[in-house]
């Protein structure tokens, strides 16, 4: 069977890209809930670039948190990474970008940092995403520093990040792009589009 492109990247980028963005996540979970406006629920943080699911966990944002990742050989990576953190509680799956391991219905808040950019490495289907929120909940697709996010900390890490993201297959999206093509209509007026600090969908149902 052919390995996807997803499974042929080096991993070691994904992973320098976690510990290069580490400072950023407490302040992106700034802008997360100031979106989700909740202390309480099931989270799920989705895909290769997960990490602020650690300090919404630390700052005690939610009762039961998953990590959904891929490819192969990131699971390991990130539960070794909640065990060294004290967080042993976090489940964490090696998923698809299906996540066909998941019923519907089970998470008031979905993060998929980095779904816009990376066409490559996986396909994001809002739809899916969609059936996997609780009435309610929450989808926070996309990408970016955040509103939050001091200059001195972008700027000590912009360069090696666009590296890192250009050898993982990061492409640039324009919002009207994003708009005309890659939001499915049947969900436009459920979905708002936020560009300030990145480029961000907010899926709500």
């Amino acid at each position: 069977m052919l390995k996807s492109y997803m499974d042929m990247v080096d991993t070691s980028i994904l992973k320098e890209l976690y510990f290069l963005w580490r400072p950023v996540f407490p302040y992106l979970v700034s802008f997360i809930k100031e979106i989700y406006k909740r202390e309480h629920g099931d989270i799920m943080e989705a895909g290769p670039f997960c990490g602020p699911l650690f300090s919404l966990k630390s700052e005690r944002i939610g009762d039961r948190h998953v990590i959904a990742t891929f490819p192969r050989g990131m699971g390991k990576f990130y539960r070794d990474e909640a065990i060294a953190k004290g967080h042993n509680d976090i489940l964490v799956v090696e998923s698809t970008d299906t996540f066909s391991c998941f019923k519907d219905s089970c998470f008031d808040l979905i993060i998929f940092r980095g779904g816009l950019f990376f066409p490559e490495l996986f396909h994001v289907d809002y739809w899916r995403i969609y059936s996997l929120l609780k009435k309610g909940g929450i989808g926070l697709i996309g990408g970016g520093f955040g509103m939050y996010t001091p200059k001195e900390i972008i700027e000590g890490i912009k360069e090696r990040s666009k590296e890192l993201n250009l050898l993982a297959g990061k492409i640039d999206v324009s919002l009207r792009e994003l708009e005309e093509r890659i939001i499915p209509e049947r969900l436009k007026g459920l979905i708002e589009v936020f560009a300030e600090g990145g480029l961000w969908t907010i899926l709500r149902k």
